[in-house]
């Protein structure tokens, strides 16, 4: 064997090819079994170059003077066991374009088939694999033996696909067109798939060097396709890194892929794969496909990672490919894989697609976070998708977007319609997610409007939601139509805690959204604010604070809140139309309670708080301070009434510890009852014009109560313990009841007033009559 060793030339041995070898390792037994005899001299097998040297694609058994591509594969399979090498040395300039007439060989040897061999290659693949004369239901390069490289090829117009990695596991994809022509820019794809993966795990599709990178794009299904299709097994550990998915070689223009990359379920699982990573090197370039840019359908697709990749721009992250096509990310059955994550660099740029995410069917417990859905990719600009930032439907449950710290928050922002979006289809109904700590409309910092153009969170007739959370889960949602707007009868049970809604990440500076911080439309029982310490949201620099309506939303709580102040409850950042809290037509809902932790402050907007409508009835006002900052007392009024009543039979105020609001330092009245619709309302146990002791001066301008409109059969104060107002120190009359019959004030404590403590009519003080007889 030694005299063997730096040999180069050309061996026979029997009846097989002639191998040329630029290599050579002491031989080894194609035979396990050491004690085996060897029974040809093919058991002696070399790590040989076999070299390519011809276009044609006729098959002479030897891999010589004449060596085919077709001829190098055969010979290759036949030294089993060790990995050769196949190189390629086409005379003249190329292009170099293989076109066979048949499928080539499965690959049942490890191997290394390099194009950039070639000589006249110069970083682009010069020899390329055409497969629009090898017939039907060809693959290009079909794999089996696992440990096998290809680099540096282009390869296009098979009626399957590109190539095929079937169970042999450990390959590597590298610097390939597969799809393009030679150039990398023109759609010569492959009937099916660009890459496909089949039961196979351990492979790597590109790299993190310029040089590893693939062009996969123009074919007609899918560029990268992982599946465990045809039986059990698993499609687990691949790593697809640095890739052009959808685009040309330049990032800049669509060559689509009906999908980037697709994992579908067979009876196995895909699992623990990684599409991307922390490095810009790593970054892939999933854009300019037809349908999805990454696609996960199954159950069994699981413990997925996609992060790190710019999904619907171009390669700067400044611009869209092809606007709105197909969704960017979409999750279907698909449970516990993480979309982003919180290491440095591991947040997608999701932009410029249809939706940037979508959650459905069954889709849970997966999460999504530390990317930038709608914006460029330092965050400051709009690229917005054409329609939702993230959508979750049909019954999508338990999925985390954002968490609890800076690193998780996703920026979902500039969208065309919502910034995330989640509804039911038919009778399945998502329920039990979570939105966490993101920029909802708002720039990377948390300081600039980036607008979704409609809401930054709309929930559909789907229940038992979060949005935001105590201790640091709240979100920033600002700048979009409303901030969030939870309709229909379905959606009960949502919670909707600890945002900042409306201002800046500090609470401090208003960052509109132009109607309602939150909408509450024909949606019942759901809760905006809590009593845990952080829970309460800041609703505050939008068009109108809160606003329920519709007669069956009913069994809604607003506890806990700042509406119309910022952060601190110290100072006003305005809700500036109608009202902090707006009760359009809405019955039995509860706005404040009881305990220190219920109360609301609702200050600085157009009216505290207003009811409207015949059908909002049996409405509770509990607790809160309305027009004074967080201490009840300093006055930080409201433009108009701090409660307005244009409705029959709500309570503000009552008898037990706490049920009293304070309602003072407003611009117009305390409270005023208006309309003849307003019937049987009860206002008792406030302070109205005072601090929260009942003993200092915070007068409202006008009114401490005024009932007129012909507003008839309203009880201020009572006869029972607890049921009087305190109400002093106003501008104008104590209770002013300028019209309507019926009307009870009782047992109220009223002291102080610019004007009379009861006026009845608006003549001012009346002249005593003698009891006779006249009109």
């Amino acid at each position: 064997m030694r005299a063997l060793m730096g040999f180069v030339g050309i061996l026979t041995f029997g009846p097989f090819s002639l191998l040329h070898f630029s290599s050579i390792r002491p031989f080894q037994s194609l035979n396990p079994d050491p004690s085996s005899k060897a029974t040809s001299a093919i058991e002696v097998a070399f790590f040989a170059t076999l070299t390519v040297n011809v276009t044609d694609d006729v098959d002479d058994g030897v891999c010589a003077a004449h060596c085919s591509l077709r001829d190098a594969i055969n010979v290759s399979n036949a030294s089993t066991g060790v990995p050769d090498v196949i190189e390629f040395s086409i005379p003249g300039a190329g292009p170099h374009t293989i076109q066979p007439t048949s499928a080539l060989p499965t690959i049942t040897d490890p191997v290394t088939i390099d194009g950039t061999s070639e000589p006249d290659f110069a970083g682009t693949p010069v020899v390329e694999l055409d497969g629009s004369s090898a017939g039907a239901g060809v693959d290009g390069l079909y794999i089996t033996a696992g440990n096998t490289t290809v680099r540096g090829l282009a390869i296009n117009r098979f009626n399957a696909s590109g190539i095929v990695l079937d169970t042999g596991g450990d390959n590597v994809i590298e610097g390939n067109y597969i799809g393009t022509d030679v150039a990398g820019s023109a759609d010569l794809g492959n009937v099916e798939r660009g890459v496909m993966l089949i039961r196979s795990s351990g492979n790597t599709i590109g790299g993190t060097t310029a040089a590893a990178a693939n062009v996969i794009s123009g074919n007609d299904i899918s560029g990268i396709y992982l599946t465990n299709a045809g039986g059990g097994g698993t499609t687990s550990q691949n790593g697809i890194l640095g890739n052009y998915i959808g685009t040309d070689a330049t990032g800049t223009t669509d060559v689509a892929n009906k999908f980037g990359i697709f994992m579908f379920c067979g009876s196995g699982t895909v699992t623990d794969n990684t599409v991307g990573g922390t490095t810009i090197s790593a970054r892939n370039i999933i854009s300019g496909n037809t349908n999805v840019g990454v696609y996960l359908v199954g159950s069994c697709i699981t413990d997925n990672l996609v992060q790190g990749n710019y999904i619907g721009t171009d390669a700067a992250g400044t611009s869209s490919i092809f606007f709105g096509r197909g969704d960017g990310v979409f999750l279907s059955d698909a449970q516990n894989n993480t979309i982003g994550g919180t290491a440095a660099g591991a947040g997608n740029v999701i932009s410029g697609n249809q939706s940037g995410i979508t959650l459905t069917q069954a889709a849970a417990d997966n999460v999504i976070q530390g990317n930038y859905i709608g914006t460029t990719a330092d965050g400051l600009s709009d690229l917005g998708n054409r329609d939702h930032g993230v959508r979750i439907a049909r019954d999508a449950s338990g999925n985390i977007i954002g968490g609890t710290t800076a690193a998780a928050r996703n920026v979902i922002s500039g969208n065309g319609l919502n910034g995330l979006y989640i509804f039911p289809v038919d009778v399945q109904v998502p329920t039990n997610n979570s939105i966490q700590g993101n920029y909802i409309g708002t720039d990377v910092n948390g300081t600039a409007i980036i607008a979704n153009d409609d809401d930054g969170v709309s929930i559909e007739d789907s229940p038992g939601n979060t949005v935001g959370g105590a201790m640091a889960a709240g979100n920033v949602i600002s700048g979009n139509t409303n901030g969030v707007k939870i309709t229909g009868t379905g959606a009960t049970g949502n919670l909707v805690q600890g945002n900042l809604i409306g201002t800046d990440l500090n609470g401090t500076t208003a960052l509109p959204n132009g109607a309602s911080g939150v909408l509450i439309d024909g949606a019942p029982n759901n809760t905006i604010g809590w009593t845990v310490s952080g829970a309460g949201n800041v609703i505050s620099g939008n068009l109108d604070g809160v606003v329920v309506m519709g007669v069956v939303a009913t069994g809604n709580r607003v506890v806990g809140n700042y509406i119309g102040t910022d952060v601190t409850g110290s100072a006003l950042v305005p809700n500036t139309s109608v009202a902090g809290v707006h009760i359009n037509g809405a019955p039995d809902n509860e706005i404040g309670g009881t305990l220190v932790e219920e109360r609301n402050i609702l200050s600085g907007n157009g009216d505290g708080i207003f009811i409207s409508g015949a059908d909002a009835t049996g409405n509770v006002l509990r607790g809160n301070y309305i027009g004074t900052d967080a201490t009840g007392t300093v006055a930080l009024g409201n433009d108009g009434q701090g409660v307005f009543i244009s409705a029959p039979d709500n309570t503000v105020g009552g008898t037990t510890t706490g049920a009293g609001n304070v309602i003072s330092g407003n611009a117009e009245a305390g409270i005023r009852i208006s309309d003849a619709g307003a019937t049987g309302n009860v206002v008792e146990g406030n302070y109205i014009g005072t601090d929260a002791t009942g003993a200092l001066d915070l007068g409202n301008d006008q009114d401490g109560i005024s009932v007129n409109t012909d507003a008839s059969d309203n009880t201020i104060g009572g006869l029972g313990s607890g049921e009087g107002n305190t109400i002093a120190f106003n501008g104008g009359d104590g209770v002013f009841v300028e019209s309507g019959t019926g009307n009870a004030v009782l047992s109220n404590s009223i002291h102080s007033n610019g004007g009379l403590g009861i006026d009845l009519g608006s003549n001012a003080v009346d002249v005593n009559d003698d009891g006779d007889g006249d009109a």
